[in-house]
């Protein structure tokens, strides 16, 4: 990858806030006692939380300023590092971490297939390897859009035949901030989780899972280790309710901008119907 790209910042609003995040929290179900490995790691936020849990997490990044700042925010715990290495080279001996974490990375790779590679190679025998992209179709095809910072985006079919090339398990999780109405056990966690899906056209017909991911997250290793660890449904909320309160907001504002220009078109027709009664001729003048 080249210096530059494309980094979220813990603290930007939006609903990147959810996408990012929630990776992590995702990564931080299998991180326990694991030494990790969080590959192109940007400002270092997610391998601090990996830390929590992880026996050892290491992120890299190609850029040496990333990694100056991310030592002085995030360093201290004995059992985080930060190192300067590319992600498809990073110089760890074979076999010598248990899960490769690469999130939003493989896009900015000009030869996927070198990524995943070393994930491979660095991984212990079991080892875990949890990597994610746009979901192609939806993220650039149907919205017209093309990301500047992207090297190559991968189609799925594309995408999981580079992961089951190296990896004997692969298992695709879909990702997306959308709008949910939650129904959850107020005494706690619950022991099934559905997720339902509806058209706004026909709210009776419902189809189970996510519709239309803008993500992939891709859960690869042995069999073993992969179907041990991918039976979570992950669900991430903001306690703050954030981004919901800049959304209602924007409404209200659009709202109080129709009901403004209503007035200025109501303004309008009856400045012109007074227009029109001055302009007409009064009954009983004479030209002369």
């Amino acid at each position: 990858m080249g210096e530059e790209k494309e980094r979220f910042v813990p603290g930007d609003p939006g609903e990147i806030w959810y996408e990012h995040w929630h990776r992590y929290h995702f990564a931080l179900t299998v991180a326990g006692g694991r030494r990790m490995v969080d590959a192109a790691c940007g400002e270092g936020y997610g391998t601090a939380l990996l830390a929590s849990r992880a026996s050892h997490a290491l992120g890299i990044d190609l850029s040496k300023d990333v990694v100056a700042a991310a030592r002085r925010r995030y360093g201290g715990p004995p059992n985080l590092e930060y190192e300067c290495a590319r992600c498809e080279a990073t110089g760890l001996p074979d076999a010598s971490v248990d899960a490769f974490v690469s999130f939003e990375t493989i896009e900015h790779v000009p030869d996927p297939e070198a990524l995943v590679a070393e994930a491979a190679r660095v991984l212990s025998p079991g080892g875990l390897f949890l990597v994610s992209t746009p979901n192609k179709r939806v993220y650039s095809d149907e919205r017209g859009y093309r990301n500047p910072f992207h090297a190559r985006e991968l189609e799925r079919a594309d995408f999981e035949r580079v992961l089951h090339a190296r990896f004997e398990r692969v298992v695709l999780f879909a990702q997306r901030v959308d709008s949910y109405s939650a129904i959850w056990p107020a005494g706690g966690e619950g022991d099934r989780v559905a997720l339902l899906n509806a058209p706004k056209s026909d709210p009776a017909t419902t189809a189970t899972g996510l519709a239309d991911p803008m993500y992939w997250i891709a859960l690869c290793g042995p069999a073993a280790a992969v179907d041990a660890a991918a039976g979570a449904v992950s669900l991430l909320s903001d306690r703050s309710h954030e981004v919901q309160a800049g959304v209602d907001a924007a409404v209200r504002h659009i709202a109080e901008l129709r009901a403004y220009v209503q007035r200025l078109e109501a303004a309008y027709l009856a400045a012109q119907e007074q227009l029109a009664q001055l302009t007409q001729p009064q009954a009983g003048w004479k030209r002369r």
